[in-house]
């Protein structure tokens, strides 16, 4: 409400470990997605079935019955019930819209930049982009230090930003 929506821009959300900043930007953006914007996730630290059973597991809480409540860790053993299935059916009216990529070591600037594109000319809409985490996208140059890096892994996620009007 006080920023009168996401701007484009580059937005940095930080602190100390386990302090739930992963937690909170995937639920905004899968908030943002329900609402109708488009979302990519590029993660560099969780799988992609990680993501998705930990939004169907805050879903479950949202839509169902506290007693069908279950973690993303039992969906993923294979836990199933009633609030599980209406989850389901909720986040497929949105899901086309959430695009979660699994990092690797490829996962660096230029390829998150080629994504972004091919994302933008094939949907026709501008993503809003979440990245987690900065500091374990690759360097261009692996003889830069963790501050070279990190320094220029900004300037280029702002020149994406700018380049896109995208936040």
């Amino acid at each position: 409400d006080v920023m009168k929506g996401i701007q484009a821009g580059l937005y940095v959300v930080g602190g100390m470990s386990s302090l739930g900043k992963t937690t909170f930007v995937h639920q905004l953006l899968d908030q943002l997605a329900e609402q109708g914007d488009h979302v990519m996730y590029f993660s560099l630290e969780q799988s992609k079935i990680e993501m998705v059973t930990k939004s169907l597991a805050r879903t479950i809480k949202n839509i169902a019955d506290d007693k069908q409540c279950l973690t993303s860790t039992l969906i993923r053993q294979g836990h199933k019930n009633d609030g599980l299935f209406k989850a389901l059916s909720h986040y497929k009216t949105f899901a086309e819209r959430v695009n979660i990529y699994e990092g690797n070591f490829n996962t660096n600037i230029t390829f998150i930049r080629q994504e972004i594109e091919k994302y933008i000319k094939f949907n026709n809409a501008n993503p809003i982009i979440a990245i987690d985490y900065l500091q374990l996208i690759p360097p261009l140059d692996a003889r830069m230090t963790d501050k070279a890096k990190v320094d220029t892994n900004i300037t280029e996620l702002k020149r994406i930003s700018r380049d896109y009007g995208i936040p």
